[in-house]
């Protein structure tokens, strides 16, 4: 495994860990809040996925709760490397990029926060959600360049990866 992949999962598993702490405990705040409480709602809502900080709080979040996730949509993915051709079936509320590492396919990516483009692909059919990014702007998304850090499938589709040298950004 590279040194830089290594150092990236690593530090991901640190905040992971973080995360799930911070969860638990507000887990179980709740749980004490509502069993004080006289009426049968909870007096705050919990921390939902749309709220937490960052990518990695969103997936252990998902993780924790998993008994109470609703089940999305998933969709293929086709992404066009210099390597070739690689196929996944991505989740509706995954990014692109954590998917396809998962399935131990190597992009490039560098920040890991829609701010560089790095990770930038052009998608060449199908739709994503990419508006966690801050890094594209309205034309540049129109023309179809995604940032596989942030962009979650909503149906299937195509990506050509490794173009950051392609794009005059």
């Amino acid at each position: 495994m590279a040194p830089a992949l290594s150092y990236s999962l690593g530090l991901n598993a640190i905040l992971a860990t973080v995360c799930v702490v911070m969860l638990l405990t507000q887990q179980s705040t709740h749980v004490s809040s509502a069993m004080s409480a006289r009426s049968t709602r909870m007096t705050s809502p919990m921390m939902t996925r749309q709220t937490l900080p960052n990518r990695v709080c969103r997936q252990a979040g998902n993780i924790l709760r998993g008994r109470d996730l609703r089940v999305g949509a998933e969709y293929t993915v086709k992404l066009k490397t210099p390597t070739g051709e690689h196929e996944i079936v991505c989740p509706d509320n995954m990014y692109i990029l954590d998917k396809a590492e998962q399935e131990g396919i190597a992009l490039p990516f560098s920040c890991r926060a829609g701010f560089c483009i790095s990770c930038a692909g052009i998608m060449e059919d199908g739709t994503v959600d990419q508006s966690d990014q801050t890094f594209l702007n309205e034309k540049q998304i129109n023309d179809g360049i995604v940032l596989t850090c942030y962009a979650r499938p909503t149906s299937d589709m195509t990506v050509r990866t490794h173009v950051e040298n392609e794009l005059n950004l």
